[in-house]
């Protein structure tokens, strides 16, 4: 490999071809490997792997014999085998509910927090179809319209959902988000992957605060900021009375009051301030209330 075909490799690879050869001379004994990236002349980028034999003393060779295999696909397996691997890592420790299923029905992969809502581990919930378990009706019923859905419309779907999980003696009511994930492979739609976030608390939470905001009779509405004078008509002002000429409003006429208090009455205020004629008040109610 030498001149163009030498340039089409990256630098990390002319210099591993490099040490390859150095070592393989210094000793004949040895038949190293390295891997590398190489440029095809269509720019398209492929993984080689060589191995080297040194047959310098061979009469009928008197050379180095390379032995070269495009290794690209292998290393895209490998690839997606560590994601793979990664991915059902983190969903194995999930607080999360978290379920991989295919377009028939049949589960392909549950975590174990499938146990605390559906009362059933995941190897008896592995390779059967939904419909064939024993299942909350609420959750058969999401599953095949969620299944029909991202076939019809592979996209991302959420869903609020209220399941009976049992607890001992007692069956409770647990509010889950349901997020449907359409998988695809090499673009066809294959599996839909679903992740069920607890949302029970959250949602107890949002009630307290609904029952006491209603309790003090607190009735608040959004008001769009963007016409101010539309705002203003809403509000009924008394248009009668007339703008305070001692104060403007604005961030900066209250920097400049403060600025003003600071310098000029600060120093007096803790013994003199409740002497009215003094005026030394710092005039910042208006802009702080």
């Amino acid at each position: 490999m030498k001149g163009k075909d030498f340039e089409r490799l990256t630098l990390e690879g002319q210099e591993q071809l490099r040490l390859l050869f150095d070592v393989i001379v210094t000793d004949p004994s040895l038949t190293p490997t390295i891997e590398y990236t190489y440029v095809r002349k269509d720019g398209q980028q492929v993984s080689l792997e060589s191995k080297a034999r040194n047959l310098l003393d061979d009469p009928a060779v008197n050379g180095i014999i390379l032995n070269t295999s495009d290794i690209t696909e292998r290393r895209r397996r490998e690839k997606e085998e560590r994601i793979r691997t990664r991915m059902q890592s983190l969903s194995e420790n999930s607080l999360d509910l978290i379920i991989r299923l295919s377009l028939d029905g049949h589960f392909y992969y549950a975590n174990p927090v499938v146990e605390d809502y559906l009362m059933k581990t995941p190897g008896e919930l592995l390779n059967k179809n939904f419909s064939d378990v024993e299942l909350p009706e609420v959750l058969k019923e999401f599953f095949g319209i969620t299944i029909l859905s991202v076939k019809d419309n592979p996209s991302k779907t959420n869903t609020e959902l209220t399941i009976p999980v049992k607890t001992g003696s007692r069956t409770l009511e647990r509010i889950m988000k349901m997020v449907a994930i359409p998988e695809f492979n090499e673009r066809e739609l294959e599996t839909i992957l679903i992740v069920g976030h607890d949302i029970t608390e959250a949602k107890r939470i949002e009630k307290e605060i609904q029952v006491k905001k209603d309790s003090l009779g607190l009735k608040f509405q959004s008001v769009n900021l963007d016409d101010l004078k539309a705002l203003i008509t809403r509000l009924k002002i008394d248009g009668s009375v007339s703008a305070v000429d001692a104060f403007r409003g604005g961030s900066s006429q209250a920097e400049k009051h403060l600025e003003e208090f600071i310098e000029t009455k600060l120093k007096d205020y803790a013994d003199r301030r409740n002497d009215p004629s003094l005026n030394l008040g710092s005039d910042m109610s208006p802009y702080l209330h």
